[in-house]
């Protein structure tokens, strides 16, 4: 995978193109990741949205939840690489199975070197 890594919610919105996946933490230095989330699936420009966050706040957590997968980061960050990998092979396949023009099939491993490529 190609990752980009935002750091602010700032710099997030400020990412040009679509992004296939977007992991989100709910609490970020300048703002709020449901917010962030909300804006990039109205605007069309991500499709999924993956929350990685130890937010503790009830609400927030139910908004995210209502927008995507929700991984605590008590949990191993395998399995948010896990989750991710997943998600993206059933989109892939059911974007095949609908004929859609840009389906791709995705090789990801834990392996991919992601935590290299993150920057």
């Amino acid at each position: 995978h190609q990752v980009e890594r935002a750091g602010s919610a700032r710099r997030a919105l400020e990412i040009e193109g679509d992004l296939d996946c977007v992991v989100l933490d709910v609490d970020l230095p300048d703002g709020n990741g449901v917010d962030i989330a909300e804006t990039l699936l109205h605007e069309g420009r991500t499709r999924l949205v993956v929350f990685f966050s130890a937010t503790r706040d009830p609400d927030a957590r139910q908004r995210a939840l209502h927008l995507g997968p929700f991984i605590d980061k008590s949990d191993n960050v395998d399995s948010l690489f896990d989750l991710v990998d997943d998600e993206l092979r059933n989109r892939a396949a059911l974007a095949m199975a609908v004929g859609s023009p840009d389906a791709a099939i995705l090789r990801a491993t834990a392996r991919s070197g992601t935590r290299r490529k993150v920057r």
